[in-house]
């Protein structure tokens, strides 16, 4: 069976992002624009539970459980995750992780010019990488980093897989990657991973849905977050040492 799958999504329990919408209006807008198996994958925040897996199953969607975890200070997907990868800091707390649970990992928006980008800390750890991601946000008319990463992906062997990184309803359905899947289910989905039978389907943002993803949504979500700081509120993100630790590992890195 062909599943669209979309294994980057944010969602109203973001600690980071604090969006207005549930995991429940996720689940229905997915299963109404026909994806089938989502990843609710919020910053440093296991978003999971029982009741957001059946309310996803009532519609035909398998939730699959996934964090965007951060890893030296970069962000890192990883799907079959548990509230445990909520405390991963570094590449050797993600060995140890991997040792102990079947999980899958993504590269999302690998060559972004963002701080949370995995850049020139992929090549490096690419044992820990086993897909790359295709982001939404690019234009027709500009869309080098996506070309990088699947540049990247060639070279190294991983797949490419298409997500929406939504933070808005409106992104759900937008893009999505294609798994030839024996069933819908958990270790289904992860096989046809493993297998690299995926597909990435994707299209350039309009203009104007590229105003509503940084104008509308982020810029005003980054002067909050800015605020939260300033008065000590924010979400507390990876400590100072990790982040010592990241940049002593840059030094060390030739890009690829």
């Amino acid at each position: 069976m062909v599943v669209n799958a979309d294994f980057h999504i944010h969602s109203g329990e973001d600690p980071l992002d604090r969006l207005p919408h549930t995991v429940f209006e996720v689940i229905d807008r997915a299963a109404a624009r026909g994806v089938r198996c989502i990843a609710i994958t919020d910053h440093w925040h296991y978003t999971f539970n029982d009741d957001y897996a059946a309310h996803a199953a009532a519609r035909g969607v398998l939730l699959v459980p996934a964090i965007e975890a951060r890893i030296l200070d970069r962000d890192l997907i990883i799907l079959n995750a548990d509230a445990g990868a909520e405390r991963l800091r570094t590449f050797d707390d993600l060995r140890a992780y991997r040792a102990s649970r079947d999980i899958f990992t993504i590269a999302p928006h690998p060559f972004y010019p963002i701080n949370a980008s995995i850049r020139e800390l992929a090549a490096p750890h690419i044992d820990q990488i086993n897909a790359i991601e295709i982001s939404s946000c690019y234009l027709s008319w500009h869309d080098g980093y996506n070309k990088q990463a699947a540049a990247f992906a060639r070279a190294h062997g991983k797949p490419l897989i298409a997500s929406t990184d939504a933070h808005g309803l409106w992104q759900v359905g937008n893009v999505w990657t294609e798994l030839v899947c024996d069933e819908l289910s958990l270790p289904a989905v992860i096989a046809a991973l493993r297998a690299g039978r995926a597909t990435p389907v994707h299209r350039p943002m309009t203009h104007w849905e590229l105003f509503k993803f940084f104008v509308i949504g982020d810029a005003p979500r980054k002067a909050k977050n800015a605020w939260r700081r300033l008065r000590g509120t924010l979400y507390v993100e990876p400590d100072v040492a990790v982040r010592i630790a990241a940049k002593r590992e840059l030094r060390h890195c030739v890009p690829d």
